[in-house]
């Protein structure tokens, strides 16, 4: 596994500014979006940028929980229709996240 080990946590500075930081790494894994607009005011993060944030944090535990799902369901050849498909995009986005 390449990624930043450890829990991702999100953290909101006092001037907006939302990143994604890890309890085993001094810097930013993700910088999500900018505290400052470019004007004298204090940037509040959007709902949709939060939003973000929580799913990048949430990263590492997700792809954790779909290794499992797969060492535990992947191996069979019981399973048909679409919890075949479920197995398969399980896979696919492992991939995608890892390669």
């Amino acid at each position: 596994m390449k990624h930043t080990k450890g829990n991702w946590k999100i953290d909101i500075e006092v001037d907006g500014n939302l990143w994604i930081g890890s309890d085993n790494k001094t810097s930013m894994i993700a910088n999500v979006c900018s505290g400052f607009n470019g004007a004298t005011k204090l940037y509040e993060p959007e709902d949709d940028e939060l939003a973000n944030a929580k799913l990048i944090a949430a990263a590492p535990e997700l792809l954790k929980e779909l290794n499992n799902m797969i060492k535990v369901y992947g191996w069979t050849d019981m399973l048909e229709g679409e919890e075949q498909d479920a197995i398969g995009t399980a896979k696919e986005a492992i991939k995608k996240a890892t390669e």
